[in-house]
């Protein structure tokens, strides 16, 4: 691509060239142009015109290049394709890559059974549409290829190599809205365009119910391999960026996914051994694994996750969303997060089971997020108490505490996100954030703050935490309790709600400088 414009580019210099040569005491005019000018006129332009002031030239092109590179190729998404990947090589290659810190492989694909389409081709049709069903097959089973060889791992580690600064690697299923030039609102995945192009189809993002359960099983097998290449690729590149961000909308990550085999663990243990921040959208359904907790032996769900997490002993940030959760599944998860770790080395299984995953320390975590189950305000004390001595940011989205039996008052009419905010208070914190949104409790439908712009939400930022904490007990407020048997609270109805709040917060937190699409305009529609 950047070899590209340099031919554009040297072609425009020899058309300046064959004209009347200027003087050699005089500038042209548009070298006393300040810079700032310059970046407001380019601001608005649209991304093609954009190009075109970049080729005026050699000057100019310098004076906006830091600004251009900021905007274009700072953060970047592509997709599993050798079309998409190999951008991503040429990129590491070019000028460009020191300006690349966040990579993000997108899940879009092209759809597994392209006969669906292929099938309705007849003699009557065009060459040009038989042609596009043509590329359509070869474009599905390209992809399952280079899948299956290893050839994408041996791609992304290619481009990982040369990507010195890259400091976040990321996973999603969607395209950001956050793209402020062009008519077009989304940062689609580079190839995008061109699929649609040459097939006359759109890729397909990975569903979590998908209306059979072999569809299901391949996109969850999918996802899995995705999220294990990935690690595999940052492995062999000898690329360790502090944050992996695995941000999904339209599906989720099971148990299996993290699973990882002895033949890889050399490779990967040193990557996530270096992370510092670590989100994850996962699926608490998976099946269960039975282990010897040295008492008894246990059904364990999340099994995987658990020892995955115990190898990130630098982890700073931690964010879990459990996008499909049973209970009492995410009950065990969070409850292995609130134990202290033991004192002595766990007794060694007796039995052929495997040993109960063991708690451990994450001795630098400063910012923990829960979002999307149901859980007891007794458990997020506990996580609380047990990190409080280097924990500074909590956030808590989309979370309903449900009731304990002990309470003495009948629980339709306790306040428990009150009661949790006074027992935080009580730990000595040292916060200097906490952000709730989206909250809920059994027994109720919402949970508001009052005199808050947005009564859903609450954020507060300080260094006086007993009066945030007290801030928040005194104005969450419970509302519309109604009869215990007229209202039954279940994960469904969290699971029920929709994302649009989320994605827009979610945008909120991207840059201005949000990857765009390839120079030539690939992907800008």
């Amino acid at each position: 691509m950047d070899n590209a414009l340099s031919v554009s580019f040297q072609h425009h210099n020899s058309m300046m060239d064959a004209s009347a040569p200027l003087s050699d005491t005089t500038d042209p005019p548009l070298f006393s142009v300040p810079i700032e000018v310059l970046l407001q006129i380019a601001s608005d332009l649209t991304t093609p015109e954009y190009g075109n002031l970049r080729l005026t030239c050699k000057y100019v092109e310098g004076q906006v290049l830091n600004a251009f590179s900021r905007e274009f190729f700072t953060k970047r998404q592509f997709m599993l394709t050798e079309f998409s990947l190999q951008a991503l090589v040429d990129i590491s290659e070019s000028r460009f890559s020191p300006s690349l810190r966040h990579v993000i492989i997108s899940l879009e694909r092209p759809f597994a059974t392209p006969s669906n389409y292929t099938n309705f081709i007849t003699f009557n049709d065009t060459t040009e549409k038989r042609q596009k069903s043509n590329c359509t097959l070869q474009e599905s089973i390209d992809h399952s290829m280079l899948l299956s060889t290893g050839h994408g791992v041996e791609m992304i580690a290619q481009a990982l190599s040369g990507l010195n600064n890259l400091e976040t690697i990321g996973m999603r299923d969607f395209y950001s809205h956050s793209r402020r030039r062009d008519s077009i609102r989304q940062w689609r995945s580079y190839g995008v365009r061109t699929y649609f192009e040459d097939t006359d189809h759109r890729m397909e993002f990975p569903q979590t119910y998908v209306g059979a359960t072999n569809g299901f099983r391949d996109q969850a097998s999918y996802l899995n391999q995705t999220f294990l290449n990935i690690l595999r690729a940052l492995g062999k590149a000898g690329s360790q960026p502090t944050t992996f961000e695995v941000i999904l909308r339209h599906s989720s990550l099971n148990d299996s996914a993290f699973y990882v085999p002895k033949w890889v663990e050399s490779t990967v243990h040193p990557v996530l051994a270096n992370l510092r921040t670590l989100f994850l959208d996962l699926n608490s359904t998976d099946t269960e694994v039975w282990v010897d907790d040295g008492t008894n032996e246990v059904a364990c769900t999340n099994y995987r996750l658990t020892r995955f997490l115990s190898t990130l002993s630098r982890l700073e940030h931690l964010r879990l969303n459990f996008r499909i959760s049973d209970r009492e599944v995410t009950q065990q998860v969070l409850s292995w997060l609130s134990k202290p770790a033991p004192t002595t080395i766990p007794t060694p299984s007796t039995t052929l089971l495997p040993p109960a995953p063991v708690a451990i320390d994450f001795p630098n975590l400063r910012q923990l997020d829960i979002g999307m189950t149901s859980t007891t305000s007794k458990i997020l004390v506990d996580i609380a108490r047990k990190f409080h001595t280097t924990l500074r940011v909590i956030s808590l989205h989309k979370i309903a505490l449900t009731h304990d039996d002990s309470l003495g008052a009948p629980r339709q009419k306790v306040n428990l996100w009150a009661g949790f905010f006074r027992q935080l208070s009580k730990l000595n914190l040292n916060l200097t954030g906490i952000n709730m949104s989206e909250l809920n409790q059994q027994y109720s439908r919402n949970v508001t703050f009052r005199d808050s712009r947005n009564p859903r939400k609450r954020n507060w930022g300080g260094t006086n935490t007993q009066s945030g904490l007290k801030d928040f007990a005194d104005s969450v407020e419970v509302e519309d309790f109604p009869e215990p048997e007229d209202s039954v609270h279940t994960d469904e109805e969290e699971d029920d709600n929709s994302d649009e709040e989320e994605e827009e917060e979610e945008e909120e937190e991207e840059e201005e400088g949000t990857p765009s699409e390839s120079e030539n305009n690939d992907d800008n529609a």
